[in-house]
């Protein structure tokens, strides 16, 4: 998104009129609904997925005149895959087969003379099982692993301006995507990673509402480069995960956890949480 608000669930919801639980939300509920900006409905559709268990992506975008008046967002499933021929060389590991034709989307409208965003189109049928709460943390915390890596290197002596231009490339892209994403690491005397924090847009939404409780999740294997994962958790109203924020770690040991929860601190506007769980430090 390139508001730099950060929308909450809550008011974004309020301005919809809607006051139902999220897994309850009926199509009628949001059609022909009005929004004064298109980022508006965009947040609420990645909150929306995100909370009933399906990735989004953009769909079709079309303008008048240069100016954007309609905007599309599908499932992440939506499609079908190209099937190639038998006689195409197969130079890559085929990779898993995501997209079922999935019909579910939202797409607006600009409407004048209110110069607001009419829903158009909200159809909530999947035919794939959504993800649970346990599976979207698994893909959030493989997927940040490979992308940091590369940050490190393969050899723990090597700097980070020869081994970490992936995940600074990484860093640049999502920060352009998310106003709202943060991330912030600590380097050794020698120049070497040590610590690394992050968070994204909808990380700091969710721990405004789920914040009062945090979970260290410390349990995962170490990579192959020794950085312990740490991934910082909570439970919503529908008891589903909320993921917080992710942590890669020196060493699990006091002063990599008290750096940790300063950054966490402060990527959060210094919103402490009331109890703090967390498995068993190393001291």
């Amino acid at each position: 998104m390139n508001d730099e608000h950060t929308y909450e669930w809550e008011t974004i919801t309020a301005e919809l009129n809607i006051i139902k639980p999220v897994n309850e939300i009926e199509i009628r509920d949001v059609l022909g609904k009005s929004l004064d900006k298109p980022e508006k409905w965009e947040a609420f559709y990645e909150m929306y997925a995100k909370r009933m268990g399906f990735g989004t992506r953009k769909d079709d975008v079309r303008r008048s005149h240069g100016v954007i008046v309609m905007r599309r967002w599908v499932c992440c499933s939506e499609g079908s895959k190209k099937i190639a021929s038998p006689d195409t060389p197969r130079k890559k590991r085929p990779h898993d087969v995501t997209r079922t034709g999935c019909q579910a989307a939202l797409r607006i409208l600009l409407t004048q003379p209110s110069n607001t965003w009419k829903c158009k189109e909200f159809s909530t049928m999947h035919n794939h099982e959504l993800a649970s709460s346990m599976e979207v943390t698994r893909k959030c915390h493989v997927n940040f692993e490979m992308c940091t890596t590369g940050f490190f290197g393969a050899k723990r002596e090597e700097k980070i301006e020869t081994d970490s231009k992936g995940l600074r490339d990484f860093l640049i892209v999502s920060r352009e995507k998310d106003p709202n994403f943060f991330v912030v690491y600590r380097v050794d005397d020698e120049n070497r990673l040590a610590n690394l924090c992050r968070r994204d847009g909808n990380s700091r939404v969710d721990y405004v509402a789920f914040g009062d409780v945090l979970g260290f999740d410390t349990t995962y294997m170490t990579n192959e480069y020794n950085k312990p994962l740490t991934v910082l958790i909570g439970v919503n109203h529908h008891f589903n995960t909320c993921i917080f924020g992710f942590a890669l770690l020196l060493h699990e040991k006091l002063p990599s956890y008290s750096w940790l929860l300063q950054k966490f601190l402060e990527c959060h506007g210094d919103k402490k949480p009331s109890v703090v769980v967390a498995t068993k430090m190393r001291p």
